[in-house]
């Protein structure tokens, strides 16, 4: 009996294989089961961040660009003074550096020759004067002696006669006839040269005055030659080459001195060639443009008053010259200065800081809290009211009156991004 027992317990193979299939399938739907009734958990939102930046309300201007240019002082009277005489150095008034006045002193040369030619010119000039005082009171006699002469041939002529008459009856001699006649052709001869120096007398008078006026011109001549030794400054100067000093001789055209007149001080500043046409048309319309150079901590004042009329090789550019309005003992030549030139004015024009320029041609406004790129034209930079600040100028057919502008400069600008504002005027 016990062995029938033990074969009716044991499990049958099928048995053997669902067992772990209805464990497996258990435990799937335990899962699920678990996994839907589990508690949903609380979803974080995440909030888009935003950037606090400066701004400021666009409004269109008639405005000046400024450029800055590299500008140098020149003189327009530049000037070499070179001896016009031979003479030995007596005395150097002056050295390099100096400023002068006009009529100053500034070398010195022996005089001693140049006086002495001037004396003998003088004693020249003082002989043919007298020459000419003595012609003409010689024609005086002349024409005074005249009328006497003519009456001694009157008397001759009746002495001729009157010999003859005594000839014929025989009461004088031949020899007494002949003496009265010499003696009436003799009177006759000295009135033909009487009236003959009488007429004569225009032309040596003539002759006499140009005698006087070429002793007139060396005298003059002479005097020149002598005011040469006293070298004089032409004009208001600065000295700035010298290179003669005392005893030194110095021949005819020797350079003695350089200097530049303080009252003809210019700025010569190189413009860039897509400036000129803009400049050329004001000065044609008659319209003055400023500029500024800083001279000493203070702003002076500068005119352009002409262009020069090409571009100079290898620079793209051609020169622009400037007078001062002020004083130009300030100036030294071949200083260097920045120079701020105002433009003709741009219309409709923005006026921005630099920090509202992204790159060179965009610009960011905000609308409805977010940044918008625009492209932008960049048309120069120009001046804040107070001068202060340095501001750009642009324009674009994307911005209008009052659009508010992005001013600050950060990294996370980008289209799209949402700021909130603080804005400026």
């Amino acid at each position: 009996m016990i062995y029938s027992i033990n074969i009716m317990n044991k499990p049958s193979k099928l048995v053997r294989l669902i067992a772990p299939l209805g464990i497996i399938a258990l435990s799937i739907i335990l899962s699920i089961f678990l996994y839907k009734t589990k508690p949903a958990s609380e979803q974080k939102i995440v909030e888009e961040k935003t950037w606090f930046v400066n701004s400021q309300a666009l409004k269109k201007n008639n405005l000046q660009p400024v450029i800055n240019l590299i500008a140098q002082s020149i003189s327009t009277e530049d000037i070499e003074i070179s001896s016009a005489i031979e003479a030995d150095v007596s005395q150097r008034w002056v050295s390099e550096g100096d400023q002068v006045k006009k009529g100053q002193v500034l070398l010195s040369l022996d005089q001693s020759t140049f006086k002495l030619i001037v004396a003998q010119r003088k004693a020249e000039q003082s002989e043919i004067k007298a020459q000419i005082v003595e012609e003409i009171e010689g024609n005086k006699t002349d024409v005074a002696l005249l009328e006497k002469e003519k009456s001694l041939l009157t008397i001759a002529n009746n002495a001729v006669t009157r010999a003859q008459t005594l000839e014929k009856s025989e009461m004088a001699s031949s020899s007494q006839l002949d003496d009265a006649k010499r003696s009436a052709l003799s009177q006759q001869i000295a009135i033909t040269q009487r009236q003959a120096s009488i007429e004569n007398h225009p032309i040596r008078l003539m002759q006499l005055k140009a005698k006087l006026k070429s002793a007139d011109s060396r005298l003059a001549l002479a005097k020149k030659d002598l005011s040469h030794t006293e070298i004089l400054a032409p004009v208001n100067a600065t000295i700035t080459e010298i290179t003669l000093d005392q005893g030194e001789h110095v021949r005819k055209g020797t350079r003695l001195l350089r200097l530049y007149n303080n009252d003809h001080i210019e700025l010569k500043a190189l413009v860039p060639e897509k400036y000129l046409a803009s400049i050329r048309l004001a000065m044609q319309n008659n319209r003055i443009l400023q500029g500024w150079v800083n001279i000493s901590g203070q702003k002076q004042t500068v005119i352009l008053e002409r262009m020069s009329g090409e571009i100079q090789q290898n620079s793209a550019g051609s020169y622009l010259y400037f007078s001062l309005n002020s004083n130009t003992k300030h100036y030294l030549i071949g200083q260097t200065f920045v120079l701020e030139l105002a433009l003709p004015a741009i219309n409709n024009a923005f006026a921005l800081p630099s920090d509202a320029l992204y790159g060179t041609d965009s610009v960011f406004i905000i609308k409805d809290q977010r940044l918008k790129r625009i492209n932008v034209k960049w048309l120069g930079e120009t001046r804040s009211q107070d001068e202060q600040k340095s501001l750009f100028l642009i324009t674009s057919n994307e911005l209008h009156n009052g659009d508010t502008v992005l001013t600050s400069k950060f990294a996370n600008a980008m289209h799209g991004l949402k700021v909130n504002t603080n804005s400026s005027q």
